[in-house]
């Protein structure tokens, strides 16, 4: 999911850790994927109206 998601915190070992809210974008990132709708289109979407969900930054 290169470029939908960003770590809420990475540990000094370099493990991502996400919050609840990364957690339901994934869900929804999931949900459309498994829709038919191929990630780059998904990423597409959350760049162009819903800048939001990219990230929460």
């Amino acid at each position: 999911m290169v470029g939908l998601l960003e770590p809420t915190e990475t540990t000094p070992t370099g493990r991502r850790l996400f919050d609840e809210k990364c957690i339901e974008r994934i869900r929804l990132i999931k949900k459309l994927n498994d829709s038919g709708y191929p990630l780059r289109a998904i990423r597409e979407l959350f760049l162009e109206g819903r800048g939001d969900l990219k990230g929460g930054k």
